[in-house]
C-alpha cells in the first residue's frame, strides 16, 4: 500500500514520462532490494545455498532490468561463474562498471578460482564516454 501511495506521488508530480519511468523502477528496484536483505540474513543463517543463489540472482535481474547500471562484461561474468558452479554470483559497484562476487563451497573455492580467474580479465576497457578537448581559443 505505501509503495502504491509513493507511485502516485511520483505520478502527481508530473515529471516528464522518462523521469517518472525512472524514478518508478527506483523505487521498485529499491523495495524488492531492501526486502531481499532480511530473506538474505535468513537464508545465510540458514546454510541454504539455493534460497541465496535465488535471492542473488533476482537481485542481479533487477539491477539489470530496473536499475539499467549493468554492463554486459559483468553480467556475463557473474552468468559464467554460476555455469562454473557457484550456488551465488551478483555484480557490484557503482554502477555501468565494477566487480562481481560469487560463492561456492570452501572445499571447491581453489578450484573455481583457476578456473574463474581467466574469465575476469578477458574483457578491454572500452572507448572513454567522454573526450576532451582543449577547447582554449575556441571563442577567439
Amino acid at each position: 500500500d505505501r509503495v502504491g501511495r509513493l507511485q502516485t506521488s511520483i505520478r502527481q508530480a508530473k515529471f516528464a514520462e522518462s523521469e517518472e519511468i525512472t524514478l518508478v523502477h527506483r523505487l521498485l528496484h529499491f523495495v524488492r532490494e531492501d526486502f531481499r536483505t532480511i530473506e538474505s540474513v535468513d537464508a545465510f543463517r540458514q546454510s541454504d545455498q539455493r534460497r541465496v543463489g535465488k535471492l542473488a540472482g533476482d537481485s542481479q535481474s533487477d539491477a539489470e532490468v530496473f536499475l539499467g547500471n549493468q554492463v554486459r562484461e559483468t553480467i556475463a561474468l557473474a552468468a559464467s561463474a554460476r555455469k562454473l558452479g557457484a550456488f551465488a554470483a551478483r555484480s557490484f559497484g557503482a554502477g555501468f562498471g565494477g566487480s562481481v562476487w560469487a560463492l561456492v563451497d570452501a572445499h571447491r573455492a581453489e578450484e573455481f578460482a583457476r578456473q574463474w580467474s581467466p574469465q575476469a580479465f578477458v574483457a578491454m576497457p572500452g572507448p572513454p564516454l567522454i573526450e576532451l578537448t582543449d577547447y582554449r581559443g575556441a571563442s577567439e
